[in-house]
């Protein structure tokens, strides 16, 4: 599957999953605003506090489990495309975690591998090659 229908279903992904993690950065934020000192909100790792923290694992949890139970995320279920492993029957776990969250990292650099699914010829991005898969259309 190409760029845009792959743009298109993070972008999908991203508004549902986003609007699921910002019922709960909200009401996080009036209490930030109350409690700017609370130790929820110092910077502990690289210039991130426990907040920024929870709403990474949150949003790549949401990617990492449908990934992984149903090879495929909502956004990708509307757009009737999948991700498949290239070399064996069956996504297993390391393989999405690559995908998803390391994987996903150094596509972002830049954005570089991301690009790069416009241009493959196997339309595979770094976190596709990381990882072992590639995104096919469903025809089911």
């Amino acid at each position: 599957a190409g760029f845009f229908i792959r743009l298109a279903a993070y972008l999908v992904d991203y508004l549902i999953a986003g609007g699921i993690i910002a019922m709960i950065k909200v009401p996080l934020w009036f209490v930030k605003l109350l409690v700017p000192d609370s130790i929820v909100f110092k910077n502990i790792l690289f210039g991130y506090d426990i907040f920024d923290i929870a709403n990474f694992c949150l949003l790549s949890a949401y990617f990492i489990i449908m990934t992984y139970t149903c090879g495929r995320t909502v956004g990708k279920m509307l757009l009737k495309i999948k991700v498949v492993p290239v070399n064996s029957k069956e996504l297993t776990f390391g393989q999405v975690f690559f995908r998803e969250v390391i994987g996903k990292y150094l596509s972002g650099l830049l954005y570089i591998g991301y690009i790069l699914v416009g241009i493959d010829s196997e339309k595979r991005g770094i976190h596709d090659m990381v990882a072992d898969t590639r995104v096919v259309y469903d025809m089911r």
